[in-house]
């Protein structure tokens, strides 16, 4: 899959800001991902997840990954694409449109 969207950056508008987050993360370089509960949606290609807490994972395309944020700093790595959904950020809500 191809995509004209930066790895790591959001593939939402920014009103869902205040709502979720949804990255777009590549493994090739290696994608390091920071703390945090996300659900991580395998796109395309197959590579592997490490984790501070445990043994690699291999993740491959149509498969979904809920990590905790007790996993701790996480790597995307290989040939592969994903979706990353996160909550919302922390700080203030982002101001909605005006009506």
């Amino acid at each position: 899959m191809r995509s004209t969207v930066s790895p790591g950056a959001s593939v939402l508008p920014p009103e869902a800001g205040s709502s979720f987050r949804a990255e777009l993360c590549g493994g090739e370089p290696t994608a390091a991902l920071d703390p945090g509960f996300s659900v991580l949606v395998v796109l395309d290609g197959a590579g592997t997840l490490g984790h501070e807490r445990g043994r690699p994972l291999p993740v491959s395309a149509g498969q979904t990954v809920l990590i905790p944020y007790a996993a701790g700093h996480t790597e995307l790595s290989g040939p592969v694409s994903a979706l990353r959904c996160r909550p919302p950020a922390p700080g203030p809500p982002a101001p909605g449109p005006a009506g």
